[in-house]
């Protein structure tokens, strides 16, 4: 989708990926890394609505870097997780497993990244009474906004 909102190519934030090689954390140096988006047509013209829910992580964070540096979009619903990078994994003990990210991910601006997330635009809690309902309040959110712009 992301493509077809750009009319010139946008980059994401840089990965740090540290590279640690003298005890306590001394002089670490980051290989860094991130991802080009190129435009492709036909370039979407109207109005981009973008839905955000917590669950969003990852590629789904980086998208959103984009999305907000660039205002690509409006955002609607919930704040993403604040969470990106590489997957490490520690092994222990009885089957257990401790994940946590290998790489430092800043927004584009600089700042945190990590726990904060992208806050929508357009803030919406979900509420017990719309589910018991059918309702998307998200979906009615985004509806609404679309109508009035």
């Amino acid at each position: 989708m992301l493509p077809y909102l750009i009319e010139e190519p946008v980059s994401s934030t840089w990965w740090n990926i540290p590279q640690t090689i003298y005890p306590d954390r001394k002089d670490v140096e980051f290989d860094k890394s991130n991802w080009d988006v190129q435009p492709k047509q036909p370039l979407f013209k109207s109005k981009a609505i973008i839905i955000n829910v917590p669950s969003v992580v990852s590629s789904g964070e980086t998208m959103m870097g984009i999305i907000d540096h660039y205002n690509l979009a409006t955002t609607v619903g919930e704040p993403t997780a604040g969470c990106n990078g590489n997957i490490n994994t520690i092994n222990l003990p009885c089957g257990y497993n401790a994940w946590f990210t290998g790489m430092k991910v800043l927004k584009h601006d600089g700042s945190q990244l990590y726990i904060k997330g992208f806050q929508p635009d357009h803030p919406v809690n979900k509420t017990i009474q719309a589910i018991r309902e059918g309702r998307d309040e998200y979906l009615e959110k985004a509806l609404e906004i679309a109508k009035r712009e």
